[in-house]
């Protein structure tokens, strides 16, 4: 890839709701829990379970991700697919001499065995050779956490993903058997300290990359969150923020419940608890321009927070003002303005900074903007005062 930040995330792995972003971190001697996500009208049972002291959090979303990364730095996708093709053909080929069949008479379930089968064997050539120093590197630049990260892994590899299908293809059912997140083995070194480490992603992690199921990541972005829940959620609106542009929508819009459940975060109860809980987070969202800004409203069943990605946000919150509210602001600039006090200079300095540091479209109306966002950072003033 162009930029040496990037590499490509098995887009499976980032949707399912097992990393905790909860400051309340739940202890646990074995835990299951049940996902039921829907595709294509079809729920497909994940099974989850964790064996290790403590749930899986944003730190070792970030320990695979790292491992991610590592693996493309190493190995080119496209060498990985025509492995995975020749072994595909050539344990088709033994599956169906040694049980005598047609390869028409194959199930579905059948033909996902071959895949199982196939990938299993390829995924021995594409191990990863790492210390626990080299994984530390990326992840941060002067701080050493070996430890952390070596029980990071240790927690990734004692979590199993069993999937289930609730419907039947040509008599068979569609079920994948319990796989770890990932694969490890840690290795002696000369002064007996395990440092060294073996690692294996699993093989429904390889098969997404080849099967192009994966987003463009940017590590650098990714280790640079201060904050687990807008860490998560970067992950999560980087394609549903592609589809709102494609689609030419200013947002993107999810329940706060189902955030919650992704995020698996502690879920409140009223609008002013839920703007303490996550205006630091969404606002490191906007800092890191994922998005220019966010709303939260109370619909009939329950609150849901809109995303947006587009500078019509500034616009269109303008214009939706009521008058009393539109002539409290006028006065208040106009004060402000005239007085000349220091606060509208910074103001103004925000709404300059903001316009130099942002892409703009060249048609945009650069004063008519300024009056947008001036307004905004207003209210925001009016909302904190």
């Amino acid at each position: 890839m162009a930029n040496e930040n990037k590499f490509v995330s098995d887009l499976n792995l980032i949707n399912l709701p097992i990393f905790t972003t909860s400051k309340k971190i739940k202890k646990t001697s074995e835990i299951e829990e049940i996902v039921l996500p829907e595709k294509n009208g079809i729920n497909i049972k994940l099974v989850i379970r964790y064996s290790s002291e403590e749930k899986l959090t944003f730190f070792d979303r970030k320990v695979i991700a790292n491992i991610e990364y590592l693996f493309c730095q190493k190995y080119d996708i496209q060498n990985i697919e025509t492995a995975f093709n020749t072994e595909y053909s050539r344990q088709f080929d033994l599956f169906i001499k040694e049980r005598k069949i047609k390869k028409e008479d194959l199930s579905e379930a059948e033909k996902q065995k071959i895949i199982i089968n196939a990938i299993n064997i390829v995924k021995q050539e594409f191990k990863l050779f790492l210390t626990l120093g080299m994984i530390n590197e990326v992840i941060y630049d002067k701080t050493y956490a070996h430890s952390q990260i070596k029980k990071s892994l240790e927690k990734l590899g004692s979590t199993f993903i069993h999937q289930q299908s609730d419907y039947f293809v040509d008599g068979s059912k569609l079920e994948i058997s319990s796989i770890p997140l990932i694969e490890y083995m840690y290795t002696e070194t000369k002064n007996n300290y395990r440092n060294s480490v073996i690692i294996s992603l699993n093989s429904f992690h390889i098969v997404n990359l080849i099967k192009k199921k994966f987003v463009v990541t940017d590590i650098k972005l990714l280790n640079s969150f201060k904050s687990p829940i807008s860490g998560r959620l970067s992950e999560l609106l980087r394609k549903s923020l592609y589809g709102s542009k494609s689609f030419k929508k200013d947002k993107v819009t999810y329940t706060y419940d189902y955030l919650c459940a992704y995020l698996q975060l502690e879920q409140r109860t009223s609008k002013s608890l839920i703007i303490q809980q996550l205006t630091q987070p969404l606002n490191e969202l906007i800092e890191k321009k994922i998005i220019v800004n966010w709303i939260i409203t109370k619909e009939l069943f329950g609150f849901e927070i809109s995303f947006y990605h587009s500078l019509n946000f500034y616009e269109i919150q303008y214009k939706a003002l009521d008058t009393k509210t539109m002539i409290k602001v006028q006065k208040g600039l106009l004060d402000l303005s005239e007085n000349e006090n220091d606060e509208y200079v910074r103001l103004e300095n925000e709404v300059l900074s903001f316009i130099n540091s942002t892409n703009l479209p060249k048609d945009l109306n650069i004063d008519a903007f300024k009056t947008y966002y001036m307004t905004y950072l207003f209210l925001r003033k009016m909302e904190c005062d």
